[in-house]
């Protein structure tokens, strides 16, 4: 091959496509939009051409491209998404049902549209129809909670409907106009749960509907169906953590266009956002799962007796359960685990993330080593601390003395005044999540951050709004505290 050819057609792909940018930001700007990483949305739009799959697009955005968001107090929602390489731009008009703006606190993590439990928030766009025998593909980057079926896109009237995950199976799902389920035949729930994820699902025309994780193939489905896709999210959707982009084409991307542009969103969108703080990687979020790896639920509870009984229904399934001690603690916690938002609001969740008793934690860590058994070539990644690992965090900050300043969140939109000693200096963005107290009350919120620990039932860790330190806690079994993860 001419070297110096390639080259200079490698040059002029870089300077149509840096043009292309420059058009798609100067419509951004001109409606008073942000674009928030011109590098990250110029590669992508590159590797787009280069893949030949540019120029089927009929809808696509990242986090990383352009968007209109709304403030309101500490609260951020999407308002617009700015479609790459088309007009056909996501618009919500009704404050009740714009999308949080995720993964806008910690410096590292990148926008997501975000709907909590409890939430009804999505992004409409102009209507998008497949006929039975177009070629189509949908990409998607989704953190799901794994709790319950939860609708990624929506299809109006008589076409079709998608649906992601269930609990315990956590199979996909598509539903054609009459009601016929189509439910994949594997068994995912490990690999997509509580992780950012890409699911890429490629239609043929000819029936066949193959599924993709992360690049990788998981399926072929036959499916003959017309499709119309008019939102991203949807009205019941609540369940979806978030998303962090969305692509459609008129076009069946081959399995190696699928596998490089999932390698390319991974590696802008890693499963978990993380900070290196010395030889540790800890998640930069404090955890929102509702469901484990093992496809267990964690109820979410509301009411006050309820979260008041979780001991006694631990106490109970123990005693009432044959078996090992194992055995019993693991159908116990099943029976106890419960998580809430704090004062039960999901718009305070969708920035503070889950309160979790520590039932809930330890079948969290139970589930994640019965699946790093079961899968020992590829583990689940991440784990619920342990107190040897606060332990290990404060001494490279300096000691519990100062090390809780280094770890909160600068300033005081999430923590009240004085925030003292608060630099952040280690990324680990701590917030003040407050809790959730034994009777089923909470306080708290945005004087300390309480995080739970797998090995200690009766201990958390904290850093609180009064000083810069690291302090242990006490907070029996049924509280409700925040979590953050550790990777293995």
């Amino acid at each position: 091959m001419n070297i110096q050819y390639y080259s200079g057609v490698l040059a002029s792909v870089i300077r149509g496509v840096i043009l292309v940018f420059k058009t798609y930001k100067n419509r951004v700007l001109a409606d008073l939009g942000i674009v928030t990483s011109d590098s990250n949305t110029i590669a992508y739009m590159k590797m787009s051409k280069q893949q030949s799959i540019n120029k089927s697009i009929n809808f696509a955005w990242l986090g990383e491209a352009g968007s209109t968001i709304r403030t309101s107090g500490i609260y951020s929602y999407f308002t617009k998404l700015y479609s790459l390489l088309t007009t056909n731009d996501a618009i919500q008009t009704t404050s009740t049902s714009q999308p949080f703006v995720g993964g806008n606190i910690a410096p590292n993590e990148h926008y997501s549209l975000k709907n909590p439990n409890g939430g009804n928030n999505f992004m409409p766009h102009s209507v998008i129809n497949f006929a039975t025998t177009d070629a189509w593909s949908i990409t998607t980057i989704i953190n799901t909670n794994g709790s319950d079926v939860s609708n990624m896109y929506y299809a109006s009237g008589v076409t079709t409907k998608f649906s992601n995950f269930y609990y315990g199976t956590a199979k996909f799902r598509f539903i054609n106009s009459l009601g016929t389920s189509y439910l994949s035949t594997n068994i995912i729930n490990g690999q997509i749960i509580g992780k950012n994820c890409v699911v890429t699902r490629v239609a043929d025309g000819l029936g066949n509907l193959k599924t993709y994780i992360n690049g990788v193939f998981l399926e072929n489905q036959i499916v003959v169906t017309s499709i119309e896709l008019t939102k991203i999210l949807d009205s019941n959707s609540s369940n979806i953590g978030s998303i962090s982009s969305h692509i459609i084409r008129a076009q069946a991307l081959t399995s190696t266009q699928v596998l490089t542009e999932a390698t390319f969103l991974r590696n802008l969108y890693p499963d978990i956002p993380s900070i290196t703080i010395g030889s540790q990687v800890w998640a930069t979020s404090n955890c929102d799962m509702v469901c484990t790896p093992q496809g267990n639920l964690i109820a979410n509870v509301t009411d006050n007796t309820i979260w008041t009984s979780s001991q006694t229904l631990y106490d109970n399934a123990y005693a009432a359960t044959a078996g090992t001690v194992e055995q019993k603690t693991y159908a116990a916690v099943k029976a106890a685990s419960m998580w809430c938002h704090y004062n039960n609001d999901s718009t305070v969740g969708s920035v503070y993330g889950k309160l979790y008793n520590w039932f809930a934690v330890k079948l969290l860590q139970m589930d994640i080593d019965y699946y790093n058994v079961a899968n020992p070539t590829s583990l689940w990644g991440y784990r619920v601390p342990a107190q040897a690992d606060y332990t290990a965090l404060s001494t490279y900050l300096g000691g519990d003395i100062v090390s809780g300043g280094k770890m909160k969140k600068e300033g005081l939109v999430y923590w009240n005044s004085p925030n003292t000693g608060a630099d952040n200096n280690s990324g680990f963005s701590a917030i003040g999540t407050g809790r959730r107290y034994t009777d089923g009350t909470f306080s708290n919120i945005n004087i300390y951050s309480w995080f739970r620990m797998s090995d200690i039932g009766n201990t958390t860790r904290y850093v609180r709004i009064a000083d810069s330190g690291l302090g242990n806690g006490s907070s029996d079994a049924i509280q409700g505290c925040a979590l953050r993860l550790i990777k293995n």
